[in-house]
């Protein structure tokens, strides 16, 4: 269940970013890149999008990384989760002799004795 919810999560996060970042800067016309700063003085911190100014010497630690590695990093994650997802449910679905042979196991009594086996019941 909670890997359904991931992987809506990363799905709904990945459209949020293609349509609210786009990867042409609109000013430049150039790739996008979104700043990732720490600030130590007077500059907030946080993430800026196609960041077109520049922090005195000392004011800010940043990081700039191209916009489209958020959407291939959700891409990523999205499809991930869907595969892992759809490996566990078909192999969950199809009935094999390792299933058959733990299907006993459920119905176990007290201190392991099987109710399903007549040798080990107790009496």
């Amino acid at each position: 269940m909670i890997l359904k919810w991931c992987m809506l999560f990363f799905a709904a996060a990945f459209l949020l970013a293609i349509a609210s970042v786009p990867l042409r800067s609109r000013q430049t016309g150039e790739v996008a890149e979104l700043t990732l700063a720490i600030a130590h003085q007077d500059m907030p911190s946080g993430i800026y999008y196609d960041r077109h100014f520049d922090w005195p010497t000392g004011e800010a630690s940043w990081i700039d990384v191209p916009v489209w590695t958020l959407h291939l990093a959700l891409l990523f994650c999205t499809v991930s989760l869907a595969t892992i997802r759809y490996c566990r449910e078909g192999s969950s679905n199809k009935p094999d002799a390792q299933n058959a042979a733990i299907a006993p196991r459920f119905h176990s009594g007290h201190q392991g004795r099987g109710v399903c086996d007549p040798e080990r019941s107790p009496r």
